[in-house]
């Protein structure tokens, strides 16, 4: 199991006893997915806990997302979810730059010339972004991940709890 993981999983761990005085949110972000064969563009759900000011644990899951054409093959994105564990960095109450590690799942059909496939695989993602808690139940949130050399766009929102 990899380090990630560990930290993850340690982090659930630390949800469970600690639950009480963690704050969960859920949100939803659009994103780009900027692959060698395609932009892909779709909707995520993301729920999540804080723990204090500085630790988080997001999960996300994707709504939906377009298809993607390359070299006449038809690329369907089928399932792309994930978990990220994010240090928080505060300059402000309103204003949160965040840096992130997680894994992420992903899966998409391939057909075209009369064949398909399905292909799966996952990923480990490194990001950074910003938070802006425009209310205390609301916030804005921007994100870049690495995800093995590709890169993911999201922005979104979370209610707050």
């Amino acid at each position: 199991m990899s380090i990630i993981k560990k930290s993850i999983l340690g982090v659930l761990l630390l949800g469970c006893i600690y639950g009480a005085n963690a704050d969960p949110y859920i949100g939803t972000s659009v994103f780009t997915l900027d692959t060698d064969v395609g932009d892909f563009r779709g909707v995520d759900l993301n729920a999540g806990y804080r723990f204090g000011e500085l630790l988080e644990l997001r999960g996300s899951y994707m709504l939906g997302a377009q298809d993607e054409t390359y070299q006449g093959v038809n690329i369907e994105l089928d399932r792309k979810y994930g978990v990220d564990l994010i240090v928080n960095l505060p300059l402000s109450e309103t204003i949160v730059p965040f840096v992130s590690v997680g894994n992420m799942w992903l899966k998409a059909k391939l057909n075209g010339g009369g064949y398909s496939a399905t292909v799966s695989d996952d990923f480990t993602t490194y990001g950074f972004g910003v938070r802006l808690d425009i209310r205390e139940a609301f916030s804005v949130v921007g994100e870049y991940k690495d995800v093995d050399g590709d890169t993911i766009f999201a922005l979104g929102m979370t209610a707050n709890f």
